[in-house]
């Protein structure tokens, strides 16, 4: 967990010959609407960027624990990156 994001990672060798998929669990309790569609379009937008640095066969989800105040993407993307490093995703 970084700055009130959780990561869950699950490789599949079965089905190493699809790209990496992402999927987006943010909780009611995370603000309101405006708040938690702005955090899934921001984690969807560095995934896209970076989705050719992650290993193929991968599943991705993410869940909020709380509130990220004022979260923009150059502040997102180096927490994303430092826990898909901890999930061992990136060299």
């Amino acid at each position: 967990m970084s700055s009130g994001l959780v990561l869950w990672a699950y490789r599949d060798a079965g089905e190493a010959s699809r790209g990496p998929r992402l999927g987006l669990a943010i909780p009611g309790a995370y603000g309101n609407a405006v708040q938690r569609n702005r955090l899934k379009r921001l984690l969807r937008e560095v995934f896209r960027l970076n989705k050719t640095e992650l290993p193929r066969g991968v599943d991705l989800i993410f869940s909020s624990r709380s509130l990220i105040p004022k979260i923009r993407y150059q502040t997102l993307e180096p927490i994303v990156k430092s826990l898909w490093q901890k999930a061992k995703l990136l060299p």
